[in-house]
């Protein structure tokens, strides 16, 4: 809904059927149903809808048009029904979509920086297997599939709220059964300040990926160099004892990235995000 086109042709003539098809794009949609956004922001949204609704009829001046300017009964039951229940939230998954179908309750903007890079770089690339460190919701991963850029994804997070949610969307895209006509996806944890040596050995030899992804993990400084020490391995596909955040300086390279904007997102929080290709060297 947020990036609903209110300057689209579906909006010149706002009759019935069209109103019908807005509704079903939009807040009737099963999964807005299922994920609703926040009530105050299904009430704006409507709101708007019936201003452009009503404002049709006012423009039409003496060609008046019977088709226009009348809001069908289920707008106007939705808005009020809206108005009723006020804005009494709860703490249930809501939905947006960004060109592509995702759950979240939150993506922050980096994530979509580095989805923005994937959308302008897919005609460079080849399917990759993929590993999402602190996936999060899964946005980026999702991209990857969504997009063809992968063959396999392993979603990793800590949290088991988290990988229950990054689950869900994977379900939405891929499947239920993990596994699409073209994509294997694979949700697991990893603990970056919690995984001891043999451990990280392990899950370094058992992963086949040949494209690391992550977006958003070092907002805070305590968790930079844990995420370091994991990145280092498997991109070494060792883990030797190194202090852990020389092995940012001394074992790893990174290029600043330009990324385009391709104007499919709108950025909340303005600042400065920067996108690094990282390698072993």
């Amino acid at each position: 809904m947020r990036h609903f086109d209110f300057s689209g042709p579906l909006m010149d003539r706002l009759t019935s059927s069209a109103q019908i098809s807005v509704l079903s794009a939009t807040v009737q949609h099963p999964l807005a149903v299922a994920f609703p956004p926040p009530q105050r922001y299904i009430t704006l949204f409507l709101k708007q809808l019936i201003a452009r609704i009503e404002g049709q009829r006012i423009l039409a001046g003496e060609e008046e048009d019977e088709e226009l300017g009348v809001c069908i009964d289920d707008l106007l039951e939705t808005f009020m029904a809206c108005m009723t229940t006020g804005n009494n939230e709860t703490d249930s998954m809501s939905y947006r979509s960004y060109s592509m179908t995702v759950t979240l309750k939150m993506t922050w903007p980096a994530a979509l920086k580095l989805v923005s890079h994937l959308i302008s770089a897919k005609q460079l690339m080849k399917p990759k297997k993929v590993l999402e460190l602190g996936c999060g919701v899964g946005l980026a991963g999702i991209a990857c599939g969504v997009l063809g850029l992968a063959s396999s994804i392993e979603f990793t997070d800590v949290d088991p709220t988290v990988l229950a949610t990054v689950s869900k969307n994977c379900a939405i895209n891929f499947g239920e059964s993990g596994e699409s006509k073209f994509v294997e996806t694979k949700v697991s944890a990893l603990d970056w300040e919690a995984i001891s040596d043999s451990a990280l050995k392990d899950r370094v030899t058992e992963s086949s990926a040949d494209l690391i992804i992550a977006s958003d993990v070092a907002y805070d400084p305590v968790i930079v160099a844990p995420f370091v020490r994991v990145l280092n391995a498997f991109l070494r596909r060792e883990t030797k004892e190194t202090d852990r955040v020389e092995a940012l300086q001394n074992g790893l390279e990174f290029d600043l990235l330009e990324v385009p904007d391709l104007g499919l997102f709108y950025f909340d929080e303005p600042g400065r995000i920067d996108l690094m290709r990282i390698y072993a060297v």
